[in-house]
């Protein structure tokens, strides 16, 4: 798979998931859907580099991508502490995207996944109320946060391939990478020392260079997951 097919599979994703996230009132209040695209590559991640991809596992990877929707809706309301008119929309909003990743799995037949995601999810729910009252103060928690919350649901579709610990390993170094570049706001990360903060992307870094290099996997996919 060269970049631009890669580009293609990713955009074609990325457009599926905020067609079934879309709510004319949301869109003119709020603008569009916050997908991430680094995200979505993760959450493809098997696909893009020659795994088995079914139809399920497509179906399942839409659904992941709207639950963090209203995830990251919710967390935007945590970070700004007031609940103005923007601040209910948002809220709002997080629960129609929560809505969707329903209708999304409605149409999965393994009953078995569907639980485990759904368990996935409410544990994701726990964890960020914890954190809400014991908030990273060094860029190490910041870390474990990040590996052990936002990445729970996709890990749960890793589950589903045999190179699973691999796509694990990738993930946990590629999508904090990923955050500690974002121009975005990005949950407690502010609240991190930048010193420590620059030394843990330069560690994520070479750790992810290292993991890519013993792997056959697309240059293309291997250079979005470390320019990201």
């Amino acid at each position: 798979m060269n970049l631009v097919q890669l580009n293609e599979e990713v955009d074609l994703h990325l457009e599926r998931v905020t067609h079934a996230l879309y709510d004319a009132s949301i869109r003119r209040e709020l603008g569009v859907p916050p997908v991430d695209r680094s995200y979505m590559l993760l959450t493809i991640l098997p696909k893009l580099v020659g795994d088995e991809w079914t139809e399920e596992q497509d179906r399942v990877a839409l659904a992941i991508q709207a639950i963090r929707a209203a995830f990251v809706a919710h967390d935007e309301v945590t970070v700004k502490g007031a609940l103005d008119q923007r601040g209910q929309l948002t809220v709002l909003a997080g629960d129609h995207y929560s809505g969707i990743h329903y209708r999304l799995l409605a149409n999965v037949p393994s009953y078995r996944f569907i639980r485990t995601l759904s368990q996935s999810i409410a544990s994701v729910n726990e964890k960020k109320m914890t954190l809400y009252f014991d908030r990273p103060s060094t860029a190490d928690e910041w870390l474990h946060a990040i590996q052990s919350i936002e990445l729970l649901n996709v890990n749960e579709l890793y589950r589903t391939f045999k190179e699973e610990e691999t796509y694990r390993k990738v993930a946990s170094l590629a999508y904090p990478l990923h955050l500690l570049r974002s121009e975005e706001p990005v949950l407690y990360r502010d609240q991190i020392a930048v010193d420590s903060l620059n030394e843990l992307e330069q560690r994520l870094t070479a750790q992810l260079s290292t993991l890519l290099k013993a792997l056959d996997w697309p240059q293309s996919v291997k250079r979005q997951l470390v320019e990201r």
